[in-house]
Formats: structure tokens, C-alpha cells, sequence
């Protein structure tokens, strides 16, 4: 009998432990930079951000009588309250809501 029991605990046992592996986990981003910023300034210019968690961020910058937007891609990373994208650095920051960024003078909201 005493057998069986222990026999039952194990089987409990991987049971539970196999169970635990069907949890859906969110992906938890690296910063909480990462996602699409917006900004349009007071002449209609209107940049916006895109930043991903392999340290990319793609730039769409469009000016009135453009054309077409300019898109380029970069390379970011961070350093405490800095972040350098491309050669430029900014210092940065976040409103307590989490959905304006201040890049150096300028606001982006988050889309």
C-alpha cells in the first residue's frame, strides 16, 4: 500500500509538472521604449520612432511638400537616462503614464 502511494505522489508529481508548461507567458519587452512614438511639431514636420528589442529602430520623417517620407534604420542603446541612436545622442525620458517620451526637447506619444 505504501508503495502505491508513492507510486501516486510521483505520477502527482509529473503531472504538475507538466502541466505548468501550458501557462501563457507573455513577452515582457526589454524597455519600455519599445513600441511606436509619434511627434508632429509646430511647422507640420512628423517623425515617429519605432523601437524593437534587438536594438533597432526604424525613423519615418515627413515634411510638408515632401514627396515621400524619408525611412531610415538605425541602431540604438541605452545608458541610464541616454539614448544613443545612430551617432546622435538624446537624453530621454518618460511621462508617469508611460505614453509621452521626451527625446531631448522634443514629445512623442505613443501609438
Amino acid at each position: 500500500m505504501k508503495k502505491q502511494w508513492v507510486i501516486i505522489g510521483i505520477m502527482l508529481f509529473l503531472l504538475a509538472v507538466d502541466l505548468s508548461g501550458c501557462t501563457s507567458q507573455q513577452e515582457v519587452p526589454k524597455h519600455k521604449i519599445i513600441g511606436t512614438w509619434n511627434n508632429i511639431n509646430q511647422f507640420g514636420n512628423e517623425t515617429t520612432y519605432t523601437f524593437y528589442g534587438n536594438g533597432s529602430v526604424h525613423a519615418t520623417v515627413y515634411s510638408p511638400g515632401m514627396l515621400f517620407p524619408d525611412d531610415c534604420w538605425y541602431q540604438y542603446s541605452i545608458a541610464g537616462d541616454e539614448i544613443i541612436i545612430d551617432t546622435y545622442t538624446y537624453e530621454f525620458k518618460f511621462s508617469v503614464d508611460n505614453q509621452q517620451l521626451t527625446l531631448g526637447d522634443e514629445v512623442y506619444n505613443r501609438q
